[in-house]
């Protein structure tokens, strides 16, 4: 029997103008010294001069995403990055038009009606296979602005998936909190485990009682944080089993993608800095691999914001005690941007005002095979097709890659971005992604789409 075709139309259709303003700008570098702010467990101080600073060098300013919450709201620079939104002021362009068809709300759409404070974005989710509940994390403007207690949110689903009740802010006693969460599940202690930005740093909060509730756990790092994500080893023969790793950008130290990890989620370990020292980097995504093996993915752009991107992957075999880069599974390609809607937004944006930071996700299957879907500007930069999506595969642990694969075969110069990819029982690779290929005239209205691998990543179902 033939495998089905994977590929799903029409899943969202939102008018881009709507999603041009989104709560959080992405992506920069430059260097300045690190300063510790607050110890670890402890509630950490405001920005300092220093940090507020950063806010002030373009290369720097253009790379931030939930860090810049944090810094404009401590520095007093709300109306100019965000045109007020951080205090109730209103910014422009209305966000809350519901999606045209599909999709079952997670957040509670009832709290999307206080004026300016009606956004939920950068979801992350986990599953506990052991009671079947879902745990989704998110940004969530109503808790940062409305109620002042954070940008944090997330939700519990009980049934698969079907209904979900919207838990609210992650940490209610506290507004550090700056959202970019990610969330894992614990196989070692059957616990939910969410890492998000706070107070310029990076907080690490746990859930006793099966995601119905979260308690911070620790401070995993006070620097000038960003973009962190985290995955935990959950192979129950790994001399490392149970341990949580946390990769992010660190823009008080050059903006270098950093490492730590910790066994106990109190205690973690010294920091590893995994990019070059003068490197324009962004977006790092963690996975372990069956034999225990940590690899990190992200985007380098060589310089920050024309120049041509590649995508770095690193490896570390002990642990995360150390780590080494592997070859790179795309190398010198165009950032995709558009001209128009770079200049206006400051930082390179595609179509419809839309912030694009194009970061890789990396996945290993069963049999230790690298996965990895990203995108760029295939034919030059205002020429044509201005952002596609291509996937990679590696049966070497990173040496070499198999020839690239383009992932959108619409035959259309529309935009496609964002890819995302997961891979399943029997080394099922699927990536989903976003187009606008049903949008030729305009390239503004998109669609959510997903293609499947069932021979492991060699050839994907049209």
């Amino acid at each position: 029997m033939n495998a089905p075709s994977s590929r799903r139309h029409r899943r969202f259709a939102i008018r881009a103008a709507l999603v041009a303003i989104p709560l959080l700008a992405l992506s920069a570098g430059s260097a300045f010294a690190a300063q510790e702010k607050g110890a670890a467990g402890t509630e950490p101080d405001a920005p300092t001069a220093a940090e507020c600073a950063l806010l002030d060098d373009p290369n720097i300013a253009g790379r931030l995403d939930g860090l810049l919450v944090y810094l404009a709201k401590g520095c007093g620079r709300e109306a100019e990055f965000f045109g007020g939104v951080l205090s109730g002021e209103g910014y422009p362009g209305d966000p809350s038009e519901s999606p045209e068809s599909g999709g079952t709300p997670v957040s509670n759409p009832a709290q999307d009606t206080s004026g300016t404070a009606k956004t939920q974005s950068e979801t992350s989710i986990a599953f506990n296979p052991t009671t079947n509940v879902l745990c989704a994390a998110w940004n969530d403007s109503f808790h940062g602005v409305t109620e002042g207690v954070g940008f944090s949110g997330f939700g519990r689903s009980i049934d698969g998936g079907s209904t979900w009740t919207d838990s609210g802010a992650v940490s209610p006693s506290s507004n550090f909190d700056t959202g970019d969460p990610s969330l894992v599940w614990r196989k070692s202690d059957g616990k939910f485990y969410y890492a998000a930005l706070k107070g310029g740093g990076l907080g690490l909060y746990r859930s006793d009682d099966d995601c119905q509730s979260f308690t911070f756990l620790s401070q995993i790092a006070s620097g000038s944080d960003d973009k962190e994500l985290m995955t935990v080893d959950n192979n129950d023969g790994s001399p490392y089993y149970g341990r949580l790793y946390i990769v992010w950008t660190d823009f008080g130290q050059s903006g270098r993608i950093f490492e730590t990890h910790s066994d106990n989620g109190t205690t973690w370990s010294t920091q590893v800095a995994l990019s070059g020292a003068t490197d324009d980097v962004q977006g790092a995504w963690p996975v372990v691999a069956p034999n225990n093996d940590v690899y990190a993915a992200w985007v380098r752009w060589n310089p920050y914001p024309s120049g041509p991107i590649d995508i770095q992957v690193s490896r570390s075999t002990d642990g995360g005690a150390t780590w080494g880069l592997v070859a790179n599974p795309m190398t010198g390609q165009v950032n995709p941007r558009d001209s128009s809607a770079t200049s206006s937004c400051g930082r390179p944006a595609l179509g419809g005002n839309i912030r694009y930071l194009p970061s890789p996700t990396i996945a290993v299957d069963g049999s230790g095979n690298l996965h990895v879907v990203y995108s760029y500007d295939p034919d030059g930069f205002n020429t044509g097709d201005e952002s596609s999506v291509f996937y990679r595969r590696s049966t070497t642990q990173g040496a070499s890659w198999d020839p690239e694969i383009l992932i959108n075969d619409d035959g259309t110069t529309t935009d496609q971005w964002q890819p995302s990819l997961s891979v399943g029982a029997g080394n099922v690779v699927t990536v989903g992604y976003y187009s606008r290929q049903n949008d030729t005239g305009g390239n503004l209205m998109f669609d959510y789409y997903s293609r499947t691998s069932y021979d492991g990543g060699a050839s994907f179902q049209p």
